[in-house]
Parts: C-alpha cells; sequence; structure tokens
C-alpha cells in the first residue's frame, strides 16, 4: 500500500520559567499575572496594547536564560516597560511593587520620571 500524503510536524521550544516569591517560596511563571497587573496599573488602557506590552514583558524575561526569576527581576522589568508606556500606571504600579507608603518616596519616584 503506498501513500500519498505528506506530513510535516512542527517542534516548539517549551519554558517553564519558576518565580521565587520574596519569602523564598517557588511557584510557575504564570504571565496573565503581569497581563493582570498591567490592566489595573494601566486602567483606561487599550486592552491589546496591554497585552502586546505583556508579551513583549515576556520576551525580555525569557530572554535573561535563567530558568528562575525573582519578583524583584519581574517587577523591574514591568516598571521599565510601564516607564515607555504610560507615566500615571507606572507610578501605580510602583506604589504597590515598591511598596510606597510615604508621600516623600512617592516624590522621589515621581522626579525620576522626569
Amino acid at each position: 500500500m503506498d501513500c500519498s500524503n505528506r506530513f510535516t510536524t512542527y517542534e516548539q521550544a517549551v519554558f517553564q520559567l519558576t518565580v521565587k516569591k520574596k519569602d523564598n517560596r517557588e511557584q510557575p511563571f504564570d504571565a496573565n499575572k503581569i497581563t493582570e497587573s498591567l490592566k489595573k496599573a494601566c486602567r483606561k488602557s487599550d486592552v491589546t496594547a496591554i497585552l502586546d506590552l505583556s508579551k513583549k514583558i515576556e520576551a525580555a524575561l525569557l530572554s535573561k536564560k535563567k530558568t528562575i526569576l525573582t519578583t524583584k527581576e519581574i517587577g523591574r522589568e514591568v516598571l521599565k516597560e510601564l516607564k515607555r508606556f504610560d507615566k500615571m500606571a507606572y507610578v501605580r504600579y510602583a506604589s504597590i511593587h515598591k511598596g510606597i507608603d510615604d508621600p516623600k518616596l512617592l516624590e522621589k519616584e515621581l522626579s525620576m520620571l522626569t
């Protein structure tokens, strides 16, 4: 019996990143968490733009070629991209990520934007 069909297979690299939390617990990386935090920080921004930004951040994290990332590393990457994307979203995210609860510290963070 002769088969005239041709089959092609594709390989796709799968990277399983792990996130090391502040209390040293580890959990699998979840890109949806970045997207959700961006939605909160960016508020009324276009969802497509937020998804694109999230993918850009994920690509930057993958390019680090590390399997374990800290929440600080992820936060720094998010802040770096938000600084370019939306300065108010940067301030919102920074106030939570950096735990800014003092107006003087917030003022210092704002001065770094200019």
